[in-house]
């Protein structure tokens, strides 16, 4: 009775657990310390962690960690979005169609040649008088 509630016999305890547990399931976000083996890092809060459940839990379910996830998942959101859009343009240019800005390119240098041209068979035209 006295060794169960005893301090050595809790420690063990709460160590045997804590290596059992599961630490991949909080892996993107919280993974092993570099620095020092007994603790987890969290790359959100940027915060070291001691490697009880206990802890992780609390962390994982604080207001600090819940904001930055939320942050965090926002901006991968949009960072989506935006490569989506740019696949969407890519397969458009790839179908056939043409990209309004080099269409508008490609107008603009045809506009161009075909004035230069024919300021030269004016020029031409002009050298042919006077002669």
């Amino acid at each position: 009775q006295a060794h169960i509630s005893g301090k050595k016999y809790r420690q063990a305890k709460a160590k045997q657990q804590a290596d059992e547990f599961d630490w991949k399931q909080y892996e993107p976000n919280i993974v092993q310390s570099k620095k020092d083996p007994t603790k987890l890092f969290c790359h959100l809060t940027k915060t070291s962690l001691n490697k009880t459940p206990e802890e992780i839990k609390l962390h994982v379910n604080g207001r600090r960690f819940r904001a930055r996830l939320a942050e965090r998942e926002e901006l991968l959101a949009r960072k989506r979005e935006r490569e989506a859009k740019k696949q969407a343009a890519a397969s458009k240019r790839d179908d056939g169609e043409v990209d309004p800005a080099l269409a508008r390119l490609s107008q603009l240098v045809d506009d161009s040649s075909d004035s230069i041209g024919e300021e030269e068979e004016e020029e031409e035209e002009e050298e042919e008088g006077e002669e």
